[in-house]
């Protein structure tokens, strides 16, 4: 009876093992007019816009050429187990894109293109030299309305001393005014570069070759399941999702 019993697990398992072969799965999205040539293992795939393909648990070289022989993508090791899915998306998205971007918010086109060290300093930059400008501003305004209250403090003054002290007072605010009002022109003329620059960086440096991978695991997996009670045995199939 034990032999029997053993016998019957082996090549129930050997069964459900062909049942439940482990899989995974590469999906590949491309945007390319020309289209895309994979090379999975030793065989070559050609890409034209989406395809799904099934890979077999364990190590698998991967490799993703443009029609010019340049090479998008590469792995010489991806692992895949039971259930993973592997998401490679290829953009080719033009650098007028990314320019738009830059000029709706500095900073934005070379987040989208994953420059993420440009991004921050070309955002920071704007936003400092934007509140650089608001303090120039500011000040600036402060200095006329100064102004214009000692100008009329002079011309209500009746008495010789109040008229020279209003009239030095007046003075020496005119030239903060002035200086005031030069460094707000400066301020705004750092915000408009920075503006600028920002948007020829996304135009003349932005990648057009774009790659968005993610891998995860897959909604649905299969396993054997095998047990014993009562000298009986029972065989099914585990899902887990």
């Amino acid at each position: 009876m034990k032999m029997k019993v053993i016998l019957t697990l082996i090549l129930t398992a050997m069964v459900f093992s062909l049942i439940a072969e482990g899989k995974g799965q590469l999906k590949i999205k491309s945007n390319y007019e020309s289209g895309l040539t994979m090379y999975l293992d030793t065989e070559m795939i050609k890409i034209s816009d989406e395809g799904v393909y099934e890979v077999s648990e364990g190590v698998h070289r991967i490799k993703i050429k443009k029609r010019n022989g340049e090479i998008l993508y590469e792995n010489e090791n991806e692992i895949f187990e039971e259930g993973d899915i592997l998401d490679i998306d290829f953009q080719n998205i033009p650098k007028t894109d990314f320019a738009l971007k830059s000029m709706l918010l500095p900073g934005f086109g070379q987040f989208s293109n994953k420059r993420y060290l440009a991004g921050t300093t070309y955002s920071l930059l704007f936003a400092g030299s934007i509140g650089w400008a608001v303090f120039n501003y500011l000040d600036h305004q402060t200095n006329l309305d100064d102004y214009d209250s000692y100008e009329k403090s002079y011309k209500e003054a009746v008495n010789y001393a109040d008229k020279v002290k209003y009239a030095k007072l007046a003075n020496s605010v005119k030239s903060d005014a002035e200086t005031s009002r030069d460094m707000l022109m400066i301020s705004i003329s750092t915000v408009g570069a920075i503006y600028l620059a920002n948007i020829f960086d996304a135009m003349m440096l932005s990648n057009e070759d774009n790659i968005f991978v993610n891998k995860s695991k897959g909604g649905i997996s299969m396993k054997p399941t095998i047990y014993c009670k009562n000298d009986h045995i029972f065989t099914g199939l585990t899902l887990t999702f």
